[in-house]
């Protein structure tokens, strides 16, 4: 394998039981499908942390929240810590990002590494970027299917006008490429274009009060019912799933175009494919809806599919428990690299069906943009549920149990073989099994000493948060 170019997605909120090819009923993830036949599927793939800054800083790291330092009100990527992008660009490849998330931006520190990563602080949706968004749409409907002329993709269709861009011009460059995208448009709110919002919504047949349901998840993010103001029915939850759905077949068809296209350039089996996501998302598990104050497995387990046809020929699905840390070093087995000691992930290379780890762990510092938004978006919320949430998490799972211990020193154990859908603490029945794992986790993740530097966000940036449901 001689220096293969490297996509690496990551779908932004996207939970794994929501592609088909994970089993999920829906046929969500068409393309993906496709794809898939051809990779090793992950089936048990877990997130570094809940919520986007740590768990980006952790697939370009290979480290747990803690020991890369972007936990909490600690935002920013310390410099003296190697990203994938550094050294990918370190060893002669043509590096692009794309993330229109703030969390993932200059603002934050990973871009480092990256010779030119499109923000959401430059790229965002602002009147100034209309004549290209439309010029880039209109040549994606000529290129694809006049039909989407009808359907406003502009933004997608510029990310994809991009990625063809700096793939051309490798090319011309004699260089490989490694391009990272943030898909976001599964996050909160749930707004897909049509016609994937009416792919799998059933409008006509939910007895539901749907400006009740825009209200509460598409302008307030599912705080209201978090704070327990409004109840929501399983038809509602249905409503929604079905637009998170069309939002995930969205990024599908994108990912299916930018396949077809490495295909029509005779790229695609020289590319070494990563589609895997940052988190997940709740919709009433643990009466929790977005991505916010747990480290349940509704938010922690996340697709992770890789390809590349000298490692994956025909396909592979691998049943033991992995990590997102484990992309970094096995991209850097790609380089034939080695991680340093640092480094928590593993290599999979060359895609065994073993056992990479016993436990595997994730993290969630204090809720700071959370509980911020909490208050704003539900002002009456009771104090005791702020203080309810108002806590750090850290857990750590093995096949069997996950433990999870709360910075007020409250303690959760659930057996995952007889309760996959952590319903019943059983902490007070198996005290020592508890305090084994207590004491794995606490030495895996001590906290290292690194200088705390916090992310300042211009009124325009916050406001663009805002829209995501954080502050």
């Amino acid at each position: 394998m001689n220096k293969p170019n490297v996509f690496l997605a990551v779908m932004d909120a996207v939970r794994p039981d929501h592609l088909s090819c994970y089993g999920y009923p829906r046929k969500t993830t068409p393309n993906i499908d496709i794809m898939a036949q051809e990779a090793v599927v992950f089936e048990n793939a877990f997130s570094a942390a809940s919520w986007t800054a740590p768990s980006h800083a952790s697939i370009f790291t290979g480290m747990y929240p803690s020991q890369h330092g972007v936990l909490g009100k600690n935002l920013y990527l310390n410099e003296e810590i190697p990203t994938i992008a550094e050294i990918f660009s370190s060893k002669g490849y043509e590096t692009l990002g794309i993330c229109l998330n703030l969390w993932v931006s200059p603002k934050t520190g990973l871009d480092r590494g990256f010779n030119r990563f499109v923000s959401g602080i430059r790229n965002g949706y602002t009147a100034r970027f209309a004549p290209r968004l439309s010029l880039n749409w209109i040549i994606f409907c000529l290129e694809t299917d006049i039909r989407f002329m009808a359907h406003n993709w502009s933004h997608a269709a510029n990310v994809f006008q991009v990625i063809k861009r700096w793939i051309l011009n490798s090319q011309k460059r004699n260089k490989p490429f490694f391009i990272f995208v943030n898909y976001f448009d599964a996050h909160t709110p749930y707004r897909p274009p049509q016609p994937f919002k009416k792919k799998f919504e059933k409008v006509g047949n939910y007895n539901i009060d749907l400006e009740k349901i825009i209200d509460v998840f598409n302008s307030r993010h599912g705080y209201p019912y978090i704070a327990k103001e409004t109840e929501v029915s399983e038809e509602e939850w249905d409503l929604l799933k079905s637009w998170y759905d069309g939002s995930i077949a969205y990024i599908d068809f994108f990912l299916g175009t930018l396949f077809d296209y490495l295909k029509d350039r005779e790229l695609y089996n020289d590319t070494f494919i990563v589609v895997t996501s940052d988190h997940g998302e709740n919709f009433g598990e643990h009466q929790l809806a977005n991505h916010v104050f747990c480290l349940y497995d509704t938010l922690l387990h996340v697709p992770l599919i890789i390809r590349h046809p000298e490692l994956t020929s025909g396909g592979k699905r691998i049943s033991s428990i992995v990590s997102t840390v484990d992309i970094f070093p096995t991209l850097l087995g790609i380089l034939k690299m080695k991680s340093n000691s640092k480094v928590s992930g593993v290599n999979f290379i060359p895609f065994e069906n073993k056992n990479y780890h016993k436990y595997v762990f994730a993290e969630n510092g204090p809720p700071v943009a959370d509980i911020l938004a909490l208050k704003r978006l539900s002002p009456n919320v009771e104090p005791s549920i702020c203080s309810k949430y108002d806590k750090n998490l850290k857990c750590i799972r093995s096949d069997d149990f996950k433990y999870i211990i709360a910075s007020d020193e409250k303690e959760e154990l659930y057996n995952l073989e007889k309760d996959p859908d952590e319903n019943k603490n059983i902490i007070a029945e198996f005290p020592e099994k508890a305090k084994e794992l207590k004491s794995i986790l606490t030495a895996k993740l001590e906290a290292r000493p690194i200088k705390k530097r916090i992310p300042t966000f211009d009124d325009e940036m916050k406001k663009r948060l805002q829209e995501l449901g954080y502050f």
